[in-house]
C-alpha cells in the first residue's frame, strides 16, 4: 500500500546557536535606577513582557552538575527551548554557549521532556 499524497508542507525546524554574555549587578536599588534612566532620557524600546520559565534536569541534577541549563520559556513571543552550556568567565562576564529553538506547543514539549526522564528542577 502506498502512502497517500498530501499537499501539506511543513516548514523546516530551525534552531539558533550563539554565545550568551551576561553581567549581573547585585544590590541595585530599582527606584534609583529608574530615576537615573529618566535623567539619561532613556527610552523603552519594547513593551514590558511577562515570561514563564521552567528549568529541567534529570537524575540527581545531571545538567546542574555540568553547569548546563535546559530551559523551556513561554513569553509574549511564544515558546522556546534553550540548552545553555557550562559557563566560562571572562573577568566579570559570564559567557556560555546557547542552542535554542522556537516551539509551537510548550505543553507538548513538557510532556516530551517528562517522557525522556526530565523533571522541573525549578521555575
Amino acid at each position: 500500500m502506498s502512502k497517500p499524497e498530501t499537499s501539506e508542507r511543513r516548514e523546516p525546524v530551525s534552531a539558533t546557536s550563539h554565545e550568551e554574555r551576561e553581567l549581573k549587578f547585585g544590590g541595585v536599588e530599582l527606584a534609583h535606577l529608574r530615576d537615573r534612566l529618566l535623567e539619561l532620557q532613556a527610552e523603552r524600546v519594547a513593551p514590558p513582557a511577562f515570561e514563564d520559565n521552567w528549568i529541567f534536569d534529570r537524575g540527581k541534577g545531571e545538567l546542574q552538575k555540568e553547569g548546563a541549563v535546559l530551559r523551556l520559556r513561554v513569553d509574549g513571543h511564544g515558546a522556546q527551548l534553550t540548552l545553555k552550556g557550562p559557563p566560562k568567565w571572562e573577568e566579570s562576564t559570564k559567557v556560555r554557549s546557547e542552542i535554542e529553538t522556537r516551539l509551537d506547543d510548550a505543553e507538548v514539549m513538557q510532556e516530551i521532556l517528562r517522557r525522556l526522564g526530565y523533571t522541573v528542577a525549578r521555575r
